[in-house]
């Protein structure tokens, strides 16, 4: 494992690629830089202010000399890297896939239980709340609620009912007869 050593401190190549020190109490409490990039940017220039990242210029993880190393805010920073290029790389790799195949399984898990029945339901409520809207009827002039999609938007039920009623009735008597026998049919019993 490659190793570097840093104002009396060793760092360990991690798998991100990054050097990183173990961290003890002591450096803890000393507040050591636990990667050695920021450590040689606090060496040189002083603390790094709270939201801002250490870049290598370069790219290279390896070259932490502070000729490559600039101070760039979270949002510039994550600018300059491809987050969605490296996620789709790393979905498809191997350890994606298994990280995969172990969310479906424990998705499948929570979703079954009580608290993400309670979630779906909550957030079902708050989506139909936003899809919800009031409109003023075109044939009674009520106000009706109905969804924000086009298809019933002109009219209630009841007069939507009607209408249906009278399209069936011009355009086959005979099976709006049969249909209307049966209502009343179900409604005597």
């Amino acid at each position: 494992m490659p190793k570097v050593v840093f104002n009396g401190i060793t760092y360990y190549k991690k798998g991100s690629g990054y050097y990183q020190c173990a961290p003890t109490d002591k450096r803890l409490r000393e507040g050591v830089e636990r990667r050695l990039h920021r450590a040689v940017w606090v060496y040189h220039n002083g603390k790094i202010p709270k939201g801002m990242h250490v870049h290598h210029i370069d790219g290279n993880k390896d070259n932490n000399d502070i000729s490559n190393l600039t101070l760039l805010s979270a949002k510039e920073h994550m600018g300059l890297h491809n987050t969605s290029e490296r996620l789709t790389k790393w979905w498809h790799s191997e350890k994606g896939k298994r990280a995969n195949k172990r969310g479906i399984k424990n998705a499948r898990a929570w979703h079954s239980s009580e608290e993400g029945h309670k979630w779906h339901s909550e957030h079902q409520k708050q989506s139909i709340k936003k899809m919800v809207v009031e409109e003023i009827c075109l044939e009674c002039g009520k106000t009706f609620t109905t969804f924000k999609d086009k298809r019933h938007q002109t009219m209630c039920r009841k007069c939507r009912d009607k209408l249906l009623k009278r399209e069936l009735r011009k355009q086959n008597p005979e099976k709006y007869r049969k249909q209307y026998q049966c209502i009343l049919r179900r409604n005597h019993f």
